[in-house]
């Protein structure tokens, strides 16, 4: 077995070669029946028994030869994220963090008993829900209260200004 190739690589080379590694672990199956048929060609080719010991120029080879069109590599943050098939349900998203603030400010400011069973209590009667956390809500559920917050502030505004 040969001596691990990621000696003496910079952290960019080392993130490219656990890049092609786990691409053609992914792949393995459009040319390979099974494992000792990989190792076979690993051997008879580069003289190796795993992926993890080929360079990344061999590495390269290996997944155009297991039918990888070559792409540049690009960083984690600017791969592309796979998009879900269209009329996919995705969960609705959490409430903000902002939201949550905007909703407890209120509340603390205009109910008339301030703590925080009464503003669960509220939120059950806007929602129909509720959460133990507020960022358990989702943005929709956490408009629809910040909405019927503002209305009670615009009233208790009133009352405080008469």
């Amino acid at each position: 077995m040969k001596e691990r190739k990621t000696h003496g690589m910079t952290p960019r080379q080392k993130k490219l070669h656990a890049y092609y590694v786990k691409l053609c672990h992914t792949i393995k199956k459009n040319r390979f029946a099974d494992d000792e048929t990989r190792r076979d060609y690993l051997c008879s080719e580069f003289n190796a028994t795993s992926f993890k010991e080929l360079t990344i120029t061999e590495l390269q080879e290996v997944a155009k030869f297991l039918g990888f069109t070559h792409k540049e590599y690009k960083k984690e943050e600017e791969v592309k994220r796979i998009q879900p098939p269209k009329g996919a349900k995705m969960p609705p998203l959490s409430a903000t963090q902002e939201q949550v603030k905007t909703i407890e400010a209120i509340w603390f400011k205009v109910a008339r008993e301030k703590t925080e069973l009464a503003l669960r209590r509220f939120i059950n009667r806007i929602v129909k829900k509720s959460p133990v956390y507020l960022n358990c809500l989702t943005r929709a559920q956490a408009q629809k209260i910040i909405t019927a917050l503002s209305e009670m502030q615009k009233d208790w505004s009133k009352a405080h200004d008469s």
